[in-house]
């Protein structure tokens, strides 16, 4: 049974986030430290790829993430 608030849980990122191709929107506010609102807006602005996964589904691409964190100086470990 789900409680109030499950939703808004921290997602868990794998620990091997770096060579999957995408990461679920979930997982990308975690890496990058941003609400979805924020993602959708460097969408819009060219600093993230988004790829479509279904009608509903999203993902943002991990290269995108590794390059968006980069520019910003934050080292991303391999």
């Amino acid at each position: 049974m789900k409680k109030l608030g499950d939703r808004h849980a921290k997602a868990e990122v794998p620990k091997n986030w770096q060579s999957l191709p995408v990461q679920r929107m979930c997982h990308a506010t975690v890496i990058l430290s941003r609400c979805r609102g924020s993602i959708y807006l460097d969408v819009k602005a060219g600093r993230l790829d988004l790829v479509k996964l279904g009608e509903r589904a999203s993902a943002i691409t991990t290269a995108s993430i590794i390059r968006f964190l980069k520019e910003r100086g934050v080292e991303v470990p391999k």
